[in-house]
């Protein structure tokens, strides 16, 4: 159980028996801390440790640029229809005071006037 915590659970797991190499998917002795050094240094370990990171990395990456992506939609959408509710014109989002305002206090980017072409249809409802 050291081990898992020195060298991280996404490396190493155990069930208190086994010490059990989650990269290399096969057990390591571990009544030795060298035999687990060696193993950690092995070509083959490294290099799928590495695809791992890689992988885990990537997928982070995209998880976070999807829901980004989803999140700044609804804001967009939400902002229009609070832009029409309120009868607000869409084009006074191209002011730079209200665009500087909204920007600074809600950490979204504002998106154009153009918004009307992505998220209300010709009867002026929210699509």
């Amino acid at each position: 159980t050291d081990f898992v915590r020195v060298y991280g659970s996404d490396i190493f797991s155990t069930d208190n028996c086994v010490l059990f190499c989650n990269a290399c998917a096969r057990a390591v002795n571990h009544e030795n801390k060298y035999f687990i050094s060696m193993h950690v240094q092995t070509a083959k370990h490294k290099l799928v440790a590495e695809k791992q990171k890689v992988g885990n990395t990537q997928t982070c990456l995209l998880t976070t640029f999807t829901a980004g992506s989803n999140r700044k939609s609804e804001f967009s959408c939400d902002l229009c229809k609070a832009l029409i509710d309120a009868a607000i014109p869409l084009w006074k989002l191209e002011n730079k005071s209200l665009r500087c305002f909204l920007g600074k206090y809600t950490k979204e980017p504002i998106p154009s006037e153009s918004l009307q072409k992505n998220y209300v249809d010709s009867n002026l409802n929210i699509v």
